[in-house]
């Protein structure tokens, strides 16, 4: 009978455990690569930001030469040097630790 081998996949009503735990494995296997990728953008974005930063604390140290006549500002136990402020961008500087 060619019939009887096809009977018993019809009358089935739910999915084998092999069948559940490939799903499982799929599903893991998916979402360890999203999460790789998520964090690796998320470093990326990290990092463009402090170069961002750096960026914009050097620009600020050039206006300040350019309007002092050539002269760094002081070292004031690394707190922002007088004058500074106004070429700085609002943000938060990290405390000297």
């Amino acid at each position: 009978m060619p019939g009887a081998a096809f009977k018993f996949l019809k009358e089935r009503n739910g999915f084998t455990l092999i069948e559940l735990l490939v799903v499982i494995a799929i599903i893991g296997i998916l979402s360890s690569v999203i999460f790789l990728s998520t964090r690796q953008a998320r470093d990326n974005a990290y990092f463009a930001k402090a170069k961002k930063e750096l960026r914009s604390f050097h620009e600020a140290i050039e206006l300040y030469l350019n309007d002092s006549g050539g002269d760094y500002p002081p070292d004031a136990d690394r707190d922002i040097p007088p004058g500074l402020e106004q070429y700085l961008s609002s943000g938060i500087l990290p405390d000297a630790a």
